[in-house]
């Protein structure tokens, strides 16, 4: 059993007739060309993107997830940002030895 089409015609519903499906090729457009922000000159197509990609040690970000590279450890941050906390905050800066260890006055 075949579905039906409906459409509305004067007021008065009317059968459409079944529709044909096409087994021909479907063709994609090329890419639209675009100006480089690395370079400035034109980019014209699929090929020419890829090329200027591949020369330039370029990537396409489109909808994934980048992962983020982790911090490095440089030596002295950790005590670096509480100084200037501190100091913003108009403490003296704690010494390294008692960092995050609560003290009788500070509780």
């Amino acid at each position: 059993m075949s579905r039906k089409r409906w459409i509305y015609r004067n007021g008065e519903a009317v059968e459409c007739a079944e529709r044909e499906v096409s087994s021909g090729l479907i063709v994609i457009p090329d890419q639209q060309g675009y100006q480089s922000m690395v370079t400035g000159e034109w980019i014209g197509g699929r090929r020419q993107h890829r090329e200027h990609l591949r020369a330039h040690d370029l990537i396409e970000v489109g909808n994934e997830k980048v992962k983020q590279k982790p911090m490095p450890d440089v030596p002295g941050r950790r005590e670096a940002i509480r100084a200037a906390y501190e100091k913003l905050r108009g403490a003296k800066p704690s010494s390294t030895a008692n960092a995050g260890k609560r003290t009788q006055e500070g509780a």
